[in-house]
């Protein structure tokens, strides 16, 4: 972190260490971090934010970064993750969420059909490929609240989660609802809006995040 401090042009540096309140954010649980605790659970975690004066001298600054990792065990299928003696990726397990629905009798329905089809269908990964990257601007606003501009689908999940890394009650922050654009459902979590409330909350001025594609992706 000294090194990329010392770059000129860069404002400040900052980890995990620096979030004030709870560093976990969530739609369904709480399970992911804006910065990495000690573990790198893929290779879109942040481990630290560069905020400087240009984007060249982020750049450099964030080049000046170094990090020291250690391999631990990995799982990249999700039935095996969820298999006894899996490698644990989250605190409490690989499960998320559980739904269970039951609707009618299913396995007379079944027995009644004319036809019964049973395989096993995959697809690829996709990615919502919206035209514009995820970006926020952080501030504090004319009533001392940290405010984010974004372009968000859900700006009340979103206020909670900054309030929360933040360690405030809701009403010292604001989500003002930019103008959202293509989203179809990759706009809804958390992507710059953490990192700009908490550079704008330590620094008490402007901060804006633009994220290349390759981080979109």
């Amino acid at each position: 972190e000294s090194a990329a401090r010392s770059v000129p042009g860069v404002r400040a540096v900052f980890t995990a260490r620096d979030v004030p309140g709870v560093n976990r954010y969530g739609l369904i649980k709480q399970d992911q971090h804006l910065f990495s605790d000690g573990r790198v659970r893929y290779v879109g975690d942040a481990v630290a934010l560069v905020v400087a004066e240009s984007p060249e001298a982020a750049g450099e600054g964030k080049r000046a970064v170094r990090v020291e990792y250690r391999e631990l065990p990995a799982v990249f299928d999700p039935e095996e993750a969820l298999l006894p003696g899996a490698p644990e990726i989250h605190e409490g397990g690989n499960s998320v969420c559980v739904s269970r629905i039951e609707r009618g009798d299913a396995e007379a329905a079944l027995r009644r059909a004319d036809v019964v089809v049973e395989n096993t269908y995959t697809t690829s990964m996709i990615e919502h490929a919206f035209l514009e990257p995820h970006a926020a601007l952080g501030e504090i606003d004319e009533e001392g609240r940290v405010a984010v501009h974004v372009g968000t689908q859900d700006p009340h999940a979103n206020l909670r989660d900054v309030a929360t890394l933040l360690g405030v009650p809701e009403d010292r922050c604001r989500i003002v609802q930019a103008t959202t654009g293509g989203a179809f459902g990759g706009k809804i979590d958390l992507t710059a809006h953490g990192f700009v409330a908490l550079a704008a909350y330590h620094l008490k001025e402007p901060v804006k995040l633009v994220m290349t594609r390759e981080e979109v992706f």
